[in-house]
């Protein structure tokens, strides 16, 4: 299996990040979710380099990149992506952020705002995690009372069904070829922990670019609800629930999650 081959830029805060570029036009970003490379986004780099730019950022904590190990919090996550905007010169980026990476562009948005992007499309990560009398789509059995150990064991497997044989080959080539394995749920606990703390959904209101929230009727982390109720909060928000797929819906299931993807560039032409 061949990746991607991958770029380098710095951050404001002296880190090296990693980066795939593919394509040309107008810019379609993806961002992976927590303890996944980038590369897991070749199928969609191989799919959309005819029509778009498409490029893949490798957030820290991730692959090879070589980042300072006291910045594990989600703003940094945004300042990073920020960063790379800016790095490329990127004119109204369209950013897909799937499960922390969604997370990621959320963060971006509360510190920069929205006026430099696209679009935005928000794969499978409720603004909300923790449950509360307010809010009854974050993580299943999530709450502040448990909030200190929920994140002591590893994470359920995020699939329903088994991911692609091609998907699977980019999994083992990329452990492989890069030391990912260095990143450890100890090592990036504090940001695993950052991330279920927050409440985007401030946030999603001051939102005014086209926002898509995709579901799966199968994730083992939340109610598929999330995204009906994160669409409403944003002024041009739309929902759209996947099935047969759990949170890994780009894994387990491209031509799915493309066509919906599909379907909602179309809308952004005019």
């Amino acid at each position: 299996m061949n990746l991607l081959p991958m770029h380098q830029f710095t951050t404001s805060d002296g880190a090296t990040l990693e980066y795939f570029d593919e394509g040309e036009g107008q810019p379609l970003v993806f961002i992976a979710g927590y303890r996944a490379s980038a590369q897991t986004w070749l199928p969609q780099a191989e799919y959309y380099k005819d029509r778009y730019r498409v490029i893949g950022m490798e957030r820290r904590f991730n692959g090879n990149t070589v980042s300072p190990t006291y910045n594990k919090t989600m703003a940094r996550q945004g300042e990073d992506l920020h960063d790379l905007i800016e790095s490329l010169q990127l004119k109204n980026p369209i950013v897909v952020g799937h499960s922390m990476g969604g997370s990621t562009v959320m963060a971006y948005l509360s510190l920069f705002g929205d006026a430099q992007l696209g679009a935005f499309v928000n794969v499978d990560q409720t603004p909300k995690m923790v449950n509360d009398d307010d809010w009854q789509t974050g993580m299943y059995k999530l709450t502040t009372a448990n909030m200190g150990t929920f994140f002591d064991a590893p994470l359920d497997s995020p699939f329903y069904k088994d991911v692609t044989p091609e998907v699977m080959a980019i999994m083992k080539a990329v452990a492989a070829e890069t030391n990912d394995n260095t990143y450890t749920l100890e090592m990036t606990k504090p940001l695993l922990l950052d991330h279920a703390w927050a409440d985007w959904r401030g946030i999603l209101q001051t939102v005014t670019v086209p926002t898509l929230f995709m579901a799966a009727d199968h994730s083992p982390f939340w109610p598929s609800a999330h995204a009906t109720e994160s669409a409403k909060l944003v002024k041009n928000g739309r929902a759209a629930i996947l099935t047969d797929v759990g949170h890994g819906m780009e894994y387990e299931d491209p031509e799915q999650f493309q066509a919906v993807l599909d379907q909602f560039l179309e809308t952004l032409k005019g």
